[in-house]
């Protein structure tokens, strides 16, 4: 086969491969007249090849008019290609979403190929749609339990101090057996709907942070004294190491903070059987003037395996599913704290080991008291 030959053969292959394909291709002019158009462009817009050939690129053109599209004409020839996506009317009215890849040639003409994408762009929408609606719902849980917060607990805490002032009466051991139980129920109850009002808030993006003056070691003590009688129950070894050099008094939010930390101890006597929980707390300065506060929760517990230590601080998580079942809770304990040391500054961490026990590590950072200024009494 010649050399002409052979490119007479490549130009018929190529023509009958684009007259074939579903796809769109045609020639423009510089002035944005159509010099050839194959038959899959024409049944995209529902037109002949002979309407088509005697009609300009405008009169498909969703909103360009005739002298933009020839300035784009231009540019594109100049600069050699283009590629970008449009909007063309069919026949019957309706609208077609375009992926034009253009290519400039002998700075007089365009050859595009078009793909039609409606498909995929109605896809694309449906789903941007499904997103907002799903985002719209969950947002309006979240306002819904966050609003909620004060209607719920209000009944919450008037059974729990109404059973605690029944329990100072004089009772018969089965009475004292039973409402004992109730407390304990109540109190279960009311740690679940804590968990669940906080984290709603948290997503509602209405929980903020108090700015007042707290003994950070009382803090400390205070929660540890509060876990001491369940750690005793389970015969482990409560223990507390606060730093000397920890201030005083610092400005921040000690009900919060306070909340990590019990809620950390709470974790580990409950996933520990034997040995010891230890509280350890120090301090170091931070660029302006601030303090960061560096504690951890160590036990001997039944530990956590290695590709499960990250997932446990996302919201509905816990190492093991069956932990739920043996041990309670409802897998937002360590969410709600992961958010709380975000919110003041710090961050959470865990290193474990299966069988040999947990530590968790957290930090958040507080203001020193300011000088001359001293604490409310």
């Amino acid at each position: 086969m010649s050399q002409g030959d052979e490119w007479k053969w490549r130009a018929c292959n190529a023509e009958k491969a684009i007259d074939s394909t579903n796809d769109g291709y045609w020639v423009l002019n510089a002035d944005g007249r159509f010099m050839d158009v194959n038959p899959g462009y024409c049944r995209m817009v529902g037109y002949s090849r002979d309407e088509v050939m005697a009609m300009s690129i405008a009169d498909f053109e969703a909103v360009a008019t005739m002298p933009q599209i020839q300035a784009q004409i231009l540019r594109i020839i100049q600069k050699g290609h283009a590629r970008f996506e449009t909007r063309h009317r069919h026949r019957n009215g309706h609208w077609i979403d375009l992926e034009i890849t253009v290519t400039g040639v002998d700075q007089r003409y365009l050859v595009a190929f078009l793909r039609d994408i409606s498909e995929r762009k109605a896809a694309d929408l449906a789903l941007r749609e499904l997103t907002r609606a799903a985002e719209a719902a969950n947002q309006a849980k979240s306002d819904f339990l966050a609003n909620m917060s004060h209607e719920i607990r209000t009944p919450m805490n008037g059974v729990i101090g109404l059973t605690d002032l029944l329990l100072e009466t004089p009772l018969e051991s089965d009475q004292l057996e039973y409402l004992t139980m109730v407390q304990e129920s109540a109190k279960s109850l009311m740690a679940i709907l804590n968990d669940m009002l906080d984290f709603s808030k948290m997503e509602a993006g209405k929980l903020s942070l108090e700015a007042a003056l707290f003994s950070p070691a009382a803090v400390i003590s205070e929660s540890v004294r509060a876990m001491s009688k369940w750690a005793e129950k389970k015969g482990l070894a409560l223990v507390c190491h606060i730093d000397p050099d920890t201030p005083s008094q610092v400005c921040g939010d000690a009900g919060r903070f306070g909340q990590i930390l019990l809620n950390l101890c709470d974790n580990a006597i409950k996933f520990t059987t034997c040995g010891n929980v230890t509280v350890r707390a120090r301090v170091t300065a931070v660029e302006g003037g601030a303090q960061e506060l560096h504690l951890s929760v160590s036990d001997t517990g039944i530990g956590i395996a290695h590709d499960q230590q990250q997932s446990i601080f996302q919201a509905f998580s816990q190492a093991d599913n069956s932990a739920t079942r043996r041990f309670g809770g409802t897998g937002l304990g360590l969410a709600i704290c992961t958010k709380l040391v975000a919110l003041m500054g710090g961050r959470i961490w865990v290193t474990s080991e299966p069988g040999r026990g947990s530590a968790f590590y957290f930090t958040v950072r507080v203001n020193l008291l300011p000088a001359g200024q001293h604490p409310a009494q």
